[in-house]
């Protein structure tokens, strides 16, 4: 029974409410109460912490070492799935312009040169060389082959698609890679349709002739360029006047002395035949030049007759290297022009970029080799995402890097110039949905084969040999090696 508890006051003490606090030992003496439940609330807690001392004292010894062992292993399975599976590998692209081309007058400038990229006008105080006479385009606007984008000197210039840069001035009978490429354009632009000699032959002339006539210019000619005299053309065709006369000369007079030879020769054989044969004298014979001196003078008639024709073909129509520019790439959109005509124009007449720009990655060799030519590439531009192919496949321009050309359908914009873009190439891909595992699920025994381990529901596990397919980011494609042995849903174990 719990003691019974008394409150009380002191009734002699008649000190009234409101005095000073009393002192803790005063306290104390008042509620003698708190003291008995402190150390209730002691006795309580010393008799639970021995029950429970009693408790583990009462255990067996099976109980004891079972409770002293680890936790047992958990199996941790993930889910087969039936999907498509797609290998990647992911690079970081770039968009550039390639085929930049500032045009100078009669030559292409580095991209240093001149004015800078997008300003029009140029030097007034004459930075190059004539006047700027004329200005047919604007900024923006497309060049294409044949058209005279300025003029200099009342003289035009045109561009024409290249990959070799004017630099000489073609003149008739020439012959190089850079007449081959002259001819090429010319024969795009329908003004030629001869063969690609690489000549500068009649021929090439007439169709540089139309060129200019079509721009409404003059075109160009030459007198020989090399200082000749200007009468080599005369001198030569009296040359050549001189011989064929030499040759036609004793022509006739093997012609006479055949026929004087026909007459003394029919005299003769009537005197033989006269009562006095002895009076017909010796037989006649041919007295006039020989056929060794004929063939002479035919040579020499014919070595006139072609040294005329090369003093003529020497002169007319040439390409004057002031006037023509060879580009990589047409059409091309002009990105800055000189327009302060009346002045000498500045070190860069013109520049022009091409309308399309080049998409190309870095790819680690050890990647590279696992793309193909035609292989599917998907890449994320600043606005949106567009696919293309692999167009080629270069060499190796920086250790362990190969460069991957792209090409897509539509040309990327000129806008994008500079950007750099997330490319990813499809390495390997599956024809349709397979059975797909986590990488993890896959084991390998001694003899190097493979298999996945399957959970039943009842916690058994079954090892299923399987074929290893196309591997994507987390999943790889598998086959069992006995049909229907693992199905979609079935669970594999990756660890535990």
């Amino acid at each position: 029974m719990f003691p019974k508890i008394t409150w009380w006051k002191n009734r002699n003490d008649s000190s009234p409410s409101t005095s000073q606090p009393s002192t803790p030992d005063a306290q104390a003496a008042r509620m003698p109460g708190r003291g008995w439940l402190t150390a209730l609330v002691i006795v309580a807690v010393a008799a639970t912490a021995g029950g429970w001392v009693a408790g583990q004292s009462m255990l067996s010894p099976r109980e004891m070492a079972a409770r002293s062992q680890p936790p047992s292993a958990t199996i941790i399975t993930a889910e087969v799935v039936s999907q498509k599976i797609t290998s990647a590998v992911v690079a970081r692209g770039r968009i550039a312009a390639v085929d930049v081309v500032k045009v100078g007058h009669g030559s292409l400038l580095p991209g240093d040169a001149g004015a800078e990229a997008g300003s029009s006008g140029g030097a007034e105080d004459g930075g190059g060389d004539g006047v700027l006479t004329g200005v047919f385009t604007s900024m923006g606007d497309k060049v294409n082959q044949g058209q005279a984008v300025v003029e200099v000197d009342g003289r035009p210039v045109i561009v024409l698609q290249g990959a070799k840069a004017m630099y000489r001035d073609i003149k008739p009978l020439m012959r190089g890679p850079d007449v081959e490429q002259l001819q090429r354009s010319l024969t795009a632009l329908k003004h030629y349709s001869g063969a690609v000699t690489g000549v500068l032959d009649d021929a090439t002339k007439a169709a540089v002739a139309r060129l200019y006539r079509q721009l409404d210019y003059p075109a160009p000619v030459t007198d020989g360029g090399d200082g000749s005299d200007q009468g080599a053309v005369q001198s030569a065709r009296d040359s050549y006047e001189d011989a064929s006369a030499a040759l036609a000369e004793l022509k006739g007079q093997r012609t006479r002395s055949n026929a004087a030879l026909a007459a003394q020769l029919k005299s003769w054989e009537k005197a033989r035949k006269s009562d006095t044969p002895d009076d017909a004298g010796a037989k006649p014979v041919y007295e006039g030049p020989s056929e060794a001196e004929i063939a002479q003078a035919e040579r020499a008639a014919n070595r006139a007759n072609e040294a005329l024709g090369l003093e003529v073909a020497r002169r007319g129509t040439m390409v004057p290297r002031n006037e023509i520019v060879f580009v990589p790439r047409l059409p091309a959109s002009v990105t800055q022009i000189g327009t302060k005509t009346g002045y000498a124009p500045a070190s860069s007449l013109f520049t022009l970029s091409p309308t399309a720009v080049q998409l190309s990655a870095d790819v680690p060799e050890a990647q590279a080799g696992l793309l193909r030519e035609g292989d599917h590439v998907e890449v994320d531009l600043p606005d949106g995402s567009v696919t293309g192919v692999i167009a080629s496949i270069g060499s190796t321009t920086t250790p362990g890097q190969v460069v991957i050309e792209i090409s897509t359908p539509k040309p990327l914009p000129f806008s994008l110039a500079g950007a750099d873009v997330k490319v990813t190439f499809v390495a390997a891909a599956t024809p349709g949905t397979v059975l797909a595992v986590p990488q993890g699920a896959i084991n390998s025994d001694a003899s190097g084969g493979l298999s996945v381990i399957v959970q039943a529901a009842d916690k058994s596990l079954t090892r299923i040999p399987v074929e290893v397919g196309v591997a994507g980011e987390s999943l790889v494609e598998v086959t069992p090696k006995t049909s229907d042995a693992l199905r979609a849903g079935d669970k594999v174990v990756i660890g535990g």
